[in-house]
């Protein structure tokens, strides 16, 4: 049978080129490790004629290199960019020919995160064209199942990704062709198993699947009851309670891990919620505050509420000014006057909020000399702010900023 497209090796650059495929921050994490799996050479074109079965690589001694297309403008332009786009909306027939042409492709990264076109399916919305996309690329790497390996740059799998992503029969897809995918693990860290990862998400029907196809995580070489205790408390706070007494039947053991979890959580709420207990408690019938109709009461509930809303203001500023970008001319003006309204405002927070730590051991203590003693210790880091900041940034900001206006400015008129 003729193939009637045109090789990509003679395609002109303007139909190849639709969309453009931005690099990933440099602020992602690194692999671990390069994974030198597959060895082949990978020819420029192909034959016109389409041959009866894919050509498959012919081994050798060096490992290769998977970024090869990334480095290379010609084939980034006519390789990478058309197949991420056909990887991306399940055309296959686009990927197809792409595939067809150069042999090997579907172990190369075609993205700067070092992903390949299944790691691009695999993370794409599920759908019928999507699976059926999935079915025929999985069938061509069939006689290469160490491909769907690879790990891109944050060390996922194209599993690890259908796992955070519901993809349910595409993760099918893949563990029935590589089944040692399940076992991998991926994550920034490189610690996180397909099936955490699922368990994260809360997603029942991938959740369930895995579970299963990991053998109710008997393997010790693999799994450990930490590892389990934790896919079995993100269950529970997802409300997979199917799945959860699936786990506990299981292996009883890790109820009890799973209640000391909770006990840590229960215990981090009671401090916070001890944070915000007022003066002398609350009426455990009305739930009114007992000492709110007490005066220093009322001087610690306002002061508590403008402490709170100052520093809300303070934060809000100074990450506005860390976020934003800012032109040459603000520099004369506008990022001065957020930097003053954030030192200002953080001044307040600090003075309000050791006023209503005094007058809280005003409202216990009545007018003796212990809330008096304290409030004179509590006004000291108020005065160390003022010191530090007032008369010191504040002052050369306001002083920069307002007082060389006039700097190249006489301030008497001269006569000529």
């Amino acid at each position: 049978m003729e193939m009637t497209d045109t090789p990509l090796s003679q395609q002109p650059a303007e139909a190849a080129v639709v969309v453009e495929v931005e690099p990933e921050s440099e602020g992602e994490a690194e692999a671990e490790a390069e994974l030198g799996i597959r060895t082949d050479q990978i020819p420029s074109n192909m034959p016109n004629s389409e041959p009866s079965a894919p050509a498959q690589p012919q081994p050798s001694s060096n490992p290769p290199d998977r970024r090869c297309l990334l480095g290379n403008k010609d084939d980034f332009r006519l390789i990478c960019v058309p197949l991420y786009q056909a990887s991306i909306k399940g055309n296959w027939e686009a990927a197809e020919r792409i595939i067809n042409e150069r042999v090997g492709v579907t172990g190369y990264y075609i993205t700067e995160n070092e992903e390949t076109a299944l790691h691009i399916a695999a993370s794409a919305k599920s759908s019928m064209v999507m699976e059926d996309f999935v079915t025929k690329l999985v069938f061509r790497m069939r006689m290469n199942p160490e491909d769907l390996e690879i790990r891109n740059k944050n060390n996922n799998t194209a599993l690890c990704l259908a796992a955070a992503g519901d993809n349910v029969n595409i993760a099918k897809l893949i563990v029935n062709c590589n089944e040692s995918l399940l076992n991998i693990p991926g994550g920034q860290d490189g610690t996180m198993l397909p099936l955490y990862i699922a368990s994260l998400y809360g997603k029942h029907g991938i959740v369930d699947y895995l579970y299963e196809k990991s053998n109710n995580m008997d393997d010790n070489n693999i799994w450990d009851d930490e590892k389990r205790g934790w896919v079995l408390w993100r269950c529970v706070e997802a409300g997979l309670f199917d799945i959860a007494l699936k786990i506990v039947e299981h292996r009883p053991v890790l109820a009890k891990r799973v209640a000391l979890q909770m006990q840590r959580e229960l215990l981090w709420y009671k401090e916070v919620e001890t944070a915000f207990t007022v003066p002398g408690g609350y009426d455990n019938d009305k739930g009114y505050p007992i000492l709110r109709n007490h005066r220093a009461f009322i001087f610690f509930v306002i002061s508590d509420a403008i402490s709170l809303t100052f520093a809300t203001i303070s934060i809000l500023m100074f990450l506005h000014i860390l976020t934003s970008r800012y032109a040459e001319q603000d520099f004369l003006e506008t990022l001065p006057k957020k930097l003053m309204i954030g030192l200002a405002t953080l001044f307040l927070s600090i003075a309000t909020m050791m006023f209503a730590f005094s007058a809280s051991f005003f409202t216990l203590y009545g007018n003796d000399w212990v809330p008096i003693l304290i409030t004179v210790f509590a006004s000291f880091p108020v005065l160390l702010y003022v010191i530090l900041q007032t008369y010191g940034l504040l002052a050369d900001v306001y002083h920069s900023t307002y007082g060389s206006k006039n700097l190249f400015k006489p301030k008497k008129p001269m006569l000529y």
